[in-house]
């Protein structure tokens, strides 16, 4: 249940669990290393079974048993992922799919505002939206680089230009906004770069997990294979991105307190922000972290 705190998994301290995890994790800043360790946390085999012990809002604690299942996780939410708030539109980045772009540009047009919460992975749709926001009728989206290695002696850099999703469609031109925290990664971050270029999205909530880049697979002695990024993937004007992440304009970030109230403290910042009305007491749109 939300605002409910997990604080031992059978019988020992939670922290503990993270704290054993943490040599086997790799993440590109110490807010994404901690949503990577809470997400492996509970794990275990399929079918195995675990306790954990749950303080309520009450404060009192409970002990809860449940068995790991990955078909349990795999649940997926009910309803359009997006809505209408009053004037400005809001769209759940993380369901929306490629085939549901053209009908939301649709039902969204007459808007003011657009919020794009990208608070976790895309589902297909991260590049479909481009067109309908190139306000600048920009060309470029983002810088890509990687060493080339070779036995020549010759050695050096390849370097090239990413060009905007082109579409014959209608372009979108109220105010955007995106939601971004350590769990916009990879796919999502890059959405973050074309939008910068296509229109000035405002990026509100903390920095994502500058993990963004093609991956590269490396087998090394002993059969041990490493994955890793390959590509050097800058801010069009040459600003980092990896390690860094995507700089929100305007910070937010959820609190326990919030949560166990079930406010969006982020989605009700970006309403504050956009001048929406009913931003105060808003029920969660979709879960937080």
């Amino acid at each position: 249940m939300r605002g409910q705190v997990i604080e031992t998994l059978d019988g020992k301290p939670l922290a503990e669990r993270i704290k054993a995890l943490e040599p086997y994790v790799t993440a590109s800043s110490p807010a994404h290393l901690r949503h990577r360790l809470l997400e492996r946390a509970l794990a275990g085999p399929e079918g195995s079974q675990a306790t954990v012990g749950v303080r309520d809002s009450s404060g009192q604690v409970k002990q809860v048993r449940f068995t790991r299942s990955l078909k349990s996780l795999q649940k997926p939410r009910k309803g359009e992922p997006y809505r209408l708030l009053g004037d400005i539109a809001y769209v759940d980045m993380t369901r929306l799919q490629a085939s549901q772009v053209a009908t939301l540009f649709d039902k969204v047009k007459n808007t003011r505002a657009l919020v794009l919460d990208m608070r976790g992975a895309p589902n297909g749709a991260a590049s479909s939206v481009v067109p309908y926001l190139n306000t600048r009728k920009a060309r470029y989206g983002a810088v890509f680089e990687r060493n080339l290695v070779s036995a020549d002696e010759t050695a050096g850099r390849y370097k090239f230009l990413q060009e905007l999703p082109r579409a014959r469609v209608p372009v979108y031109r109220g105010k955007t906004v995106m939601l971004v925290d350590e769990r916009t990664s990879g796919e999502a971050e890059h959405l973050g770069l074309l939008l910068e270029a296509a229109n000035g999205t405002t990026m509100i909530g903390s920095p994502s997990a500058g993990t963004n880049g093609e991956l590269t697979d490396l087998v090394l002695p002993g059969g041990v294979t490493m994955t890793f990024t390959g590509h050097d993937v800058r801010h069009l004007d040459g600003r980092q991105l990896q390690r860094v992440g995507l700089r929100p304009q305007v910070f937010a970030r959820p609190t326990l307190t919030s949560i166990k109230a079930g406010k969006d403290e982020v989605l009700e910042r970006a309403l504050d922000y956009l001048g929406g009305a009913g931003a105060s007491g808003m029920a969660v749109a979709r879960d937080t972290p």
